[in-house]
């Protein structure tokens, strides 16, 4: 993919404001978000996509009066623009919170005067900051040396600054002509990246093979071996039970596969999954998944849900196969309207959001998979009952692959930290 390819950008069509909505407004006829700032405080608004390198950028217009004012491991690349020097603008980046590479660069203009283009370009190599069309300043990437990586949300507020350095970076607020009013149009976001732009639907399935997983349960009985050879998932069944093991990144819309053996020997009462689904403490739960059931080798289930009873579209498909006796590809395609499961490149069953648009996954999801005693069920009619004969019992998925351009990385195995992840990205 060619650099210019790389930082192509389509106009931003959705925002979510984190506080104090009234006072920020997105007027979409005129592609315009205009954040104010009065007795009410600021605003801040951003996207609803995180992004990983690509270009950012905005036509901004900087209040006027007298504008004096004042997650700790965040990456950022930013503009600053100070209250009370209208005539420059501050850059800086972070890595893991570490910043410190403040530079101030005269504008040549008050940038409360008029709409001004001011552009971020940010890759794995460089990164470089633009204010109508001139590069103001570019850092490379150097060994050794912190460097943003992480994908993040494009951000833009309004906030009291007068507490920083006491005063010494953008003066002690006053108010006197308050509100103040930023404004921002043509708001740019990446092109590659947007998991909601329908017309790129064919580079929303581009994949990767998937590199990092965290084991929720039974670690012991779970191996992911990443040699080049083998790219090789395996859980185990026995006494100690089970295992459910899920990527350590997050992914709204794309394409998700492995190539899946299921055990040999008498399986019945187990299931073995391969589903994206959002977290179990996070109700409603939404899924999209592969059913294996022990008591039947030669069919699969799929099933998409906004639940955790909900099993109404829950279908029985018939392989032609039996899936233990050797490898065979499975994929999930989810768009923002459609989903599609696929067994060895056919398409077996699609459902569209038209259907029934409350009980269509749109949650930023996990890809997971599992083995589980499900004798339980539906009083064993749905698995059969476990006896455990031949056990153990290895379940085996191999070229696990996840989506290219929607990774949204989770920062923490905490349980509350990843409940706040999934409360600050759910629509």
């Amino acid at each position: 993919m060619s650099d210019s390819e790389i930082h192509q950008t389509i106009l931003l069509k959705e925002i979510t404001v984190d506080y104090t909505p009234e006072v920020c407004t997105h007027t979409l006829e005129t592609n315009e978000i205009t954040v104010l700032y009065d007795e009410r405080g600021g605003s801040r608004w951003r996207t609803k996509t995180r992004y990983q390198y690509r270009t950012f950028g905005a036509k901004m217009k900087c209040p006027d009066g007298n504008t004096n004012e004042g997650d700790k491991s965040q990456d950022e690349i930013d503009f600053e623009f100070l209250g009370n020097n209208k005539g420059v603008v501050q850059t800086n980046h972070y890595a893991d919170g570490s910043g410190s590479k403040e530079q101030i660069h005269e504008l040549g203009f008050d940038c409360s005067d008029g709409f001004h283009d001011y552009e971020i370009k940010w890759s794995k190599d460089y990164i470089e900051w633009s204010v109508d069309g001139k590069i103001i300043r570019r850092d490379d990437n150097e060994e050794g040396v912190e460097f943003p990586e992480k994908a993040m949300f494009l951000y833009a507020s309004i906030w009291d600054a007068s507490g920083i350095n006491e005063g010494e970076w953008t003066g002690i607020y006053e108010g006197d002509d308050a509100p103040y009013a930023c404004m921002y149009k043509d708001v740019r976001v990446p092109l590659l990246t947007a998991v909601a732009a329908g017309e790129e639907t064919q580079k929303i399935h581009q994949t990767v093979l998937l590199k990092g997983i965290y084991v929720e349960f039974n670690p012991e009985a779970c191996t992911h071996k990443m040699e080049a050879e083998t790219n090789e998932i395996s859980v185990v069944f026995d006494e100690r039970c089970g295992s459910n093991w899920r990527s350590k990144a997050e992914y709204r819309y794309g394409t998700f596969g492995a190539k899946i053996k299921c055990p040999t020997g008498d399986t019945t009462g187990l299931n073995f999954n391969f589903r994206v689904a959002s977290p179990m403490h996070y109700r409603p739960i939404h899924s999209i998944g592969f059913n294996f059931l022990g008591n039947n080798k030669r069919s699969i289930r799929t099933n998409a849900y906004v639940t955790t009873t909900d099993n109404s579209r829950e279908q029985v498909h018939e392989l032609g196969f039996d899936c233990s006796e050797g490898f065979h590809d499975y994929e999930i395609k989810w768009s923002e309207d459609l989903i599609g499961w696929l067994i060895d490149g056919k398409v077996i069953r699609r459902y569209a959001r038209e259907e029934n648009p409350n009980k269509f996954p749109r949650k930023v999801m996990s890809l997971r998979g599992m083995v589980w005693n499900a004798s339980r069920v539906q009083a064993g009619k749905w698995a059969g009952y476990y006896t455990g004969n031949d056990a153990p019992y290895v379940y085996t998925m191999k070229d696990v692959r996840v989506p290219l351009l929607t990774e949204v990385p989770d920062s923490s195995d905490d349980p509350e930290e990843e409940w706040m992840i999934y409360k600050l990205l759910e629509d």
